[in-house]
């Protein structure tokens, strides 16, 4: 199995480490009796960094994992497992508009995208559909806030007809998606510990691998 540190938790430390020096400067400086005018700057930087570090701290330590089973990602709102069955194709998207330059993006076409917005949890559909409004820009350029009336549900619009509420609507969006971009699910580049090409590389390699009879199993973490 191959565990995915993602690129967004870097600097943790070291974001932590300087957010607490800058609290400590401005702490002494403001006991000095310097004015907090002149040390608005030093306030503001401070509170900066501190929102960095904690962004990076909440982030999951581990966001994908490789197995002979599929692929799982890992997000602060959920998870959702992707078997190599279900994987028919993984690739760089790329903007109609734009189609010598790939997104920033790894795209997964799934086999049948019906079980799969079954299976996901309404708390993760949720805080994806927010995480692919730039997508959802390019899939629909009148739509600004990813939450259009071209994006809500339709039952004669979804794939089966027993999707209601949270996941219906991401069920839609996503089959939006799908016709402009060709994918189904989509990993920023932010959550890989490699570029996009790489991780799609690594994927296609593990893929063939464990399905061969031979295959072996083995644990690693990247980071």
């Amino acid at each position: 199995m191959i565990n995915i540190a993602p690129l967004s938790r870097r600097n943790r430390l070291t974001l932590s480490l300087l957010s607490g020096l800058l609290a400590l400067v401005f702490l002494i400086a403001l006991s000095n009796g310097l004015s907090l005018l002149w040390l608005l700057p030093l306030a503001l930087l401070t509170v900066f960094c501190a929102v960095l570090a904690i962004g990076k701290r909440i982030e999951p330590a581990i966001t994908l994992r490789i197995g002979p089973e599929g692929l799982r990602y890992h997000h602060r709102r959920g998870n959702y497992q992707v078997d190599w069955q279900q994987l028919l194709r993984i690739d760089r998207p790329t903007a109609p508009s734009r189609p010598d330059q790939p997104l920033d993006y790894v795209g997964i076409r799934l086999r049948d995208p019906a079980r799969f917005y079954h299976s996901i949890s309404p708390r993760l559909a949720l805080a994806l559909i927010r995480e692919q409004r730039p997508l959802t820009l390019l899939a629909d350029p009148n739509c600004r806030d990813g939450q259009c009336a071209s994006l809500l549900p339709d039952i004669d619009t979804l794939p089966e007809p027993n999707l209601t509420g949270v996941r219906a609507a991401y069920a839609v969006h996503q089959m939006a998606l799908r016709q402009q971009l060709g994918y189904d699910l989509y990993l920023h580049h932010s959550c890989l510990d490699r570029s996009p090409d790489e991780f799609i590389a690594l994927i296609r390699d593990y893929r063939t691998q464990s399905q061969s009879p031979s295959a072996g199993s083995t644990t690693t973490t990247t980071e």
